[in-house]
This record gives structure tokens, C-alpha cells and sequence, in this order.
């Protein structure tokens, strides 16, 4: 007889799940990071959350371990007195460098309970018996009801930093657009998909030459290569031709020119770009967390390396709602390139609606901000192909369904704001 019983999808996921090692190593720093550059007294909180047996990697788990012993001793865990304790040079370097990283611990929460839920995952998998395992889920439930409030002094101590008048906004340059968007902040996802050739890649290297000029900018390129992104910010600065830079008919004035720039380092100021294909979003995390950016670009969302094997909806939905826990994680603004479906081109009205975003409907949700580049010439809209319009469809923080048009020069790949030309609507 056929057994037609079909397995619980829920259940199959998490049979089917693995503990991820760069993630793992990723959250066991972040939460020693924040126990040791702590600034509002959450040390203590965070060390009595978590037990040495949830860490993994033996530099992180000594270290706790000590931080507990000092605990215990009635001293507070800190960087001073982890320092006066620990005997190798190599611990205490490791352990100043991770204080040095420090940015907030307002969200510690999130990742006491990830160290948490692997460490019970793993925990489980090793389990020799029923009852043992059993034993172990009842743990991870009396773990899971305590930590669910949020502290409502952190919240002021943010909304108050955030009124800081002093504290440069970050936006994306163009007067039009950051009226429509308004500023970019930690935790924050803006998508900019749009069709082939319609202009998104030039569209996010614009707004990275213009974020770049007070702020630093990460982008990951997993289709360009680096050499072809910095040959646009040169056109792009310098008003020359990229047909021409591309197949070397530059004149030597124009050669000249190009030298200098490169020379001032002004093509590469502020900017970093990573060109890799194949990369996954927790190797995307990983490269972030050692550097310094303001803004993170990706390039795109349907190049993105699945973490583990699934079909191309699933992966592009995980991919998807793995960023926007990064953005949140590492408190940075990612602006997340990506594709639409090619049904727009046989509607009468061709400017790209939400429901052409391409491969699933998670994005629409993980995304706060969701734009469309679109150029009406390549629509067969307008027979001159001298601008491009930015199309807000969503934006949780202000006015969704805004078409800002915008001055384009195919040539140079330069985008400028009418308004930066004196030109009003």
C-alpha cells in the first residue's frame, strides 16, 4: 500500500536546517562586541541571557567565560576588567578589537536569542533519546517566554540621538528625490528594480557618486566588474563619452584628464566595491561588518548566492528577508537592486507597477522603499532619450505612487536632478 502522507512543511524545514559557521562566529562577536563597548549598563543584562555553552568558537567562548568568572566575582564585565584578567597577547588584542567595533547594543535582544535557537538546534540534533530531547525543547520554550519587551529607556536614548541637529542625514543627493524618499537610516531597505536597459545600475552608481562626496559607500557588483563601475564614475565626473572609454578612442587630451583624476584619487574616494559573483548574503554580511560604510549597495538581489539549495522563488525570498535582517542587524541602509518581469511591456501604460517585481512577493513586504527606473525612450515613449524617471511605489515614511523625472545623458551615464539645472516643474 502507498503511503500518501504527505510531511509537515514546517517540521521538514527544520529537520532540514543547519547551523550556518559564519553566522554563528558573526552573532558569538556582535554580542561580545556589545558586553564590551556596553555604554548604558546592558553588560550584565546579556552575560546572565546566555550560558558558555552557546558559543562555538573557542577565542569567543573563552572570553565569555571569562566575563562570566568576573560577574561572578561581583566586578562589572567590561573591557577594563577583562583586560586586568586575561594573560595572552593575543586575547586581549582580540578583545580591544571587538570593543573598537562597537556601534549599539540596542538591539542585543535579536541576537541572544539567534546564539539561543542554534545553540537548542544544535542541542537537539546531538540528543540520544526522546526524553532528552524533549527535555531540551522545554528549556528553549522557558527561554523563549522571558527578553520580550523592549526597554523603553533604549527607545528615548535612540529617538533622542536621532533629533541630534548636528547628525548629518544621509540622502541621495538630488533635491527632487530626497524630498520624495527623505533620508536613509540603519535598518532600512530601499529597492530599485527596473527592466533591462532601463537604467537601474546607472541610476544606483549616481546616487552612490553623490552619497560618496560626505559618506562611505559599499557596493557589492555581482554582474559588473569593478574597472567597468569606476570607468562610469569617470564618465560620469569628467563628461566623457563611455563608448569611448570602453573601446579606447579617447583623445589625449581626454587620456590626460582621466590620468589626473585617477591620480587625485577623487574616483575611488569614499567608495568600495566588491565585484564577486556567486556571494551569499551572510559572506555580504560578513564583508560589511569589517568595514565602515554608510550605505551598502547590492547588485542584484537575483545574482545573490542562496544559502542553502532551494528553487529560485525560495531562494529570492530568503535572500530577500535575510538583507533586510542584515540592514536591521548592522544598522545600515542597503539600497537592493533588482529585477521586473518583462509583462509590463505588452501594457499600454509600461511604468512598472509593484506587481512586476520579479521572482516572489516577499520583497514588496521586506522592502520599506520600493522604486522603478524608467527611461520612456526605451519604452518607445518618447523618440529622445534625455531623461529617466525614479518611481516611488512604496514608502512606509512618506508619500508612495511620486514619478521624479530627471535629466539623463546616455553618453556620460550622468543622471542630474532638473532642479540642480534651474529647471521647475
Amino acid at each position: 500500500m502507498t503511503n500518501t502522507y504527505k510531511p509537515n512543511k514546517e517540521i521538514m524545514t527544520k529537520l532540514n536546517s543547519t547551523i550556518n559557521p559564519t553566522i554563528q562566529l558573526g552573532d558569538e562577536q556582535a554580542i561580545l562586541t556589545m558586553i564590551l563597548g556596553d555604554k548604558n549598563n546592558k553588560a550584565n543584562y546579556i552575560v546572565n541571557a546566555l550560558t558558555v555553552g552557546m558559543f562555538v568558537d573557542s577565542r569567543c567562548r573563552n572570553i565569555f567565560k571569562t566575563l562570566e568568572d568576573i560577574q561572578v566575582c561581583n566586578y562589572e564585565p567590561n573591557l577594563s576588567n577583562l583586560l586586568s584578567v586575561l594573560e595572552g597577547d593575543y586575547e586581549r588584542e582580540f578583545a580591544i578589537n571587538l570593543a573598537n567595533r562597537f556601534t549599539s547594543n540596542a538591539n542585543c535582544n535579536f541576537y541572544i536569542n539567534r546564539l539561543r535557537n542554534s545553540y537548542f538546534e544544535r542541542a537537539i540534533m546531538d540528543a540520544t533519546s526522546c526524553e532528552e530531547a524533549r527535555n531540551i525543547l522545554n528549556m528553549q520554550k522557558e527561554f523563549a517566554s522571558t527578553d520580550l519587551f523592549v526597554d523603553n529607556k533604549d527607545i528615548a536614548n535612540e529617538l533622542m540621538d536621532s533629533l541630534d541637529e548636528t547628525k548629518e542625514l544621509l540622502t541621495l543627493g538630488m533635491p527632487s528625490v530626497d524630498r520624495t524618499i527623505g533620508s536613509l537610516q540603519g535598518g532600512d531597505v530601499m529597492i530599485l528594480a527596473g527592466g533591462t536597459s532601463m537604467g537601474k545600475t546607472c541610476m544606483a552608481l549616481n546616487f552612490a557618486d553623490r552619497v560618496r562626496q560626505t559618506k562611505k559607500v559599499l557596493i557589492f557588483s555581482l554582474e559588473m566588474s569593478a574597472k567597468q563601475l569606476i570607468g562610469r564614475i569617470i564618465c560620469m565626473n569628467l563628461g566623457i563619452d563611455s563608448f569611448k572609454l570602453r573601446n579606447n578612442l579617447v583623445s589625449a587630451k581626454e587620456k590626460a584628464e582621466i590620468k589626473q583624476y585617477l591620480d587625485s584619487g577623487e574616483a575611488t574616494k569614499n567608495i568600495k566595491i566588491v565585484a564577486k559573483k556567486d556571494l551569499k548574503v551572510s559572506e555580504m554580511r560578513s564583508i560589511i561588518e569589517s568595514t565602515d560604510c554608510d550605505l551598502v549597495i547590492i547588485d542584484y538581489l537575483g545574482l545573490a548566492k542562496p544559502e542553502n539549495f532551494a528553487k529560485r522563488y525560495e531562494a529570492v525570498s530568503d535572500n530577500s528577508r535575510n538583507i533586510k535582517l542584515m540592514a536591521m542587524e548592522l544598522n545600515k541602509p542597503i539600497l537592493l537592486l533588482h529585477q521586473i518581469n518583462r509583462n509590463y511591456e505588452s501594457r499600454e501604460d509600461k511604468r512598472p507597477q509593484l506587481a512586476d517585481l520579479r521572482d516572489s512577493g516577499n520583497i514588496e513586504q521586506d522592502a520599506d522603499i520600493v522604486t522603478f527606473a524608467f527611461r520612456p525612450y526605451m519604452a518607445q515613449e518618447s523618440i529622445t532619450d534625455d531623461h529617466i524617471e525614479l518611481i516611488t511605489r512604496k514608502n512606509r515614511f512618506g508619500t508612495p505612487n511620486k514619478a521624479n523625472v530627471l535629466i539623463f545623458n546616455g553618453a556620460t551615464q550622468r543622471i542630474t536632478d532638473k532642479e540642480e539645472l534651474g529647471i521647475y516643474d
